[in-house]
């Protein structure tokens, strides 16, 4: 009993911190880019072009998405 309360205070924790990673990481890399660009605040252009250049979060977010369709290419 006292085990599978551990297992799952540690998915939870893993589970509520896991957002807050993939924004941290999305936004140092939007601020990366928006710092090339020669701008002091973030654009959505910036987020989208820092996604693009990650392969890891390219995939896993899938932002190259079809108008119509929900398949990516």
């Amino acid at each position: 009993m006292n085990e599978n309360l551990n297992n799952i205070c540690i998915e939870l924790f893993i589970l509520a911190h896991a957002p807050e990673y993939l924004c941290a990481e999305i936004l140092d890399l939007a601020g990366s880019v928006a710092t090339q660009n020669k701008k002091k605040r973030i654009a959505p252009r910036h987020i989208l072009l820092a996604v693009r250049k990650d392969t890891e979060l390219d995939t896993l977010l899938c932002l190259r998405c079809t108008v119509l369709g929900s398949d990516c290419f």
